[in-house]
C-alpha cells in the first residue's frame, strides 16, 4: 500500500514529457478520475482472477443495493484523495491527518 501511495504521489506531482532543452513543454497529470477508474479496473481484474484460481463462484448472494452507499462513499473518498495528491507532499498529508498525541 505504501508503494501505491508513493507511485500515486509521483504521478500527480512530477511533470512528464518535455526535454532538457524545452522543460516548459512538460505537463502535469491532471485526470484524477481516470487514475481512480484504472485503479478500480485493475482491482476488478485481480479479484476475478482470484475467484477463478480459488474455484469460487461469481454468483452474488447479497442484494446489490446494500453495497451502493458504501461503494459510492469509497469512490468519492478515493477521488478526493487523488485530487489532494496534487498539492502538498505525502509527509505533510500524513502529519496533517494525524491526531495530536496527548501524554
Amino acid at each position: 500500500m505504501c508503494i501505491y501511495g508513493v507511485l500515486q504521489e509521483r504521478l500527480m506531482t512530477i511533470p512528464y514529457g518535455g526535454t532538457d532543452e524545452e522543460p516548459e513543454t512538460a505537463e502535469m497529470f491532471t485526470s484524477s478520475v481516470f487514475l481512480v477508474l484504472m485503479n478500480r479496473l485493475v482491482t476488478v481484474c485481480v479479484s476475478a482472477l482470484g475467484i477463478v484460481l480459488t474455484g469460487d463462484s461469481f454468483k452474488i448472494t447479497t442484494p446489490l443495493n446494500l453495497y451502493a452507499a458504501i461503494a459510492f462513499a469509497n469512490l468519492v473518498t478515493t477521488v478526493c484523495q487523488v485530487r489532494v495528491a496534487r498539492f502538498p507532499n505525502q509527509a505533510a498529508r500524513v502529519v496533517a491527518g494525524c491526531p495530536p498525541v496527548h501524554t
